[in-house]
């Protein structure tokens, strides 16, 4: 009897214990998200154009299996739109490059990841990288910063975290030759609502329970780019093409930098069939639409609703 009693006592602890336990698991895994980016070349037919132009850009997958030397490259264009569910705080990226260059992520206006390691300083756009305080004059010179964060080599894959993220909307892009390799399309749109105070209504900040600004019903999002169909045409040629990444030095530029044709959530705009690039929307009369905006072209640039 007295052995019955003390085992009864010892669940009457476990059970409890048990239950927090569970709810501390749980709740670490509320706040983390991960998703796998696929950094790829493609091409796509632009208006007007009379051959395909190249494209980089990322394509979210299942895991990195998606993402080998041999896996089917995309057959259309696309923008990624990552949506984190509200409340998380942390999202890691696996990177899997395809690329012939290193690259890497980061999130505007966002802190870099925690792992992502140092920037990279380097002499030219593939090579090893370097630390101008060891280098005299004027190599120092050449030495400078090709990548804010850690890089993804050629071939390999990477994952980087980020920690503490705050909800809104935000330009994920590449970290590495920005000049170059977001206009080349490595972008995508990184989303999250605030945490909801109740279930009936989606909150697009954090305030207090008497503001009714931030809730809202339905969101879309418009995730702005542009080509210039020279500059692609030429990253391609050099930096695109395996061994060929020093003709960048010699000929690479974008000073020069004209862009005409512009892509709404990575589908090119055309004017005689403005509903290729429509966004979608299902809201009733009287619903609150967020319209969520993100410009991934060099030079400024808004719609005007």
């Amino acid at each position: 009897m007295t052995s019955a009693i003390n085992e009864e006592r010892r669940l009457g602890w476990l059970l409890p214990i048990a239950a927090a336990t569970l709810l501390a698991a749980g709740a670490d895994g509320v706040h983390a998200m991960s998703v796998t980016l696929c950094a790829e070349p493609y091409t796509i037919t632009l208006p007007g154009e009379a051959a395909q132009v190249p494209m980089w850009g990322y394509r979210q997958v299942a895991d990195a299996s998606a993402c080998s030397a041999t896996s089917a490259l995309r057959a259309s264009a696309a923008a990624p739109v990552i949506t984190m569910p509200a409340g998380d705080s942390s999202l890691a990226v696996t990177l899997v490059n395809r690329l012939a260059v290193p690259t890497s992520v980061v999130i505007a206006g966002q802190a870099l990841p925690a792992d992502g390691g140092a920037a990279v300083m380097a002499e030219d756009l593939i090579g090893a990288s370097c630390d101008p305080a060891t280098m005299a004059m004027p190599a120092r010179m050449a030495c400078r910063v090709r990548s804010f964060t850690g890089e993804t080599d050629a071939g390999a894959q990477r994952t980087y975290t980020f920690t503490n993220l705050r909800p809104g909307s935000f330009l994920l892009q590449s970290g590495t030759h920005p000049q170059a390799q977001v206009q080349m399309g490595l972008v995508a749109l990184l989303k999250q609502d605030a945490a909801p105070l109740d279930l009936t209504a989606r909150r697009l900040y954090g305030a207090a329970a008497t503001d009714a600004n931030p809730s809202f019903d339905v969101d879309a999002t418009a995730l702005l780019s542009e080509v210039d169909v020279a500059q692609h045409n030429r990253i391609q040629s050099t930096l695109g093409t395996d061994g060929q990444q020093a003709q960048w030095k010699t000929g690479g530029s974008t000073l020069d930098y004209a862009p005409r044709h512009f892509l709404i959530n990575g589908r090119p705009f055309d004017g005689s069939n403005v509903a290729a690039t429509d966004i979608g929307l299902n809201a009733p009369n009287g619903a609150r639409v967020v319209l969520r905006l993100a410009n991934a072209g060099l030079q400024s640039r808004s719609l005007m609703l």
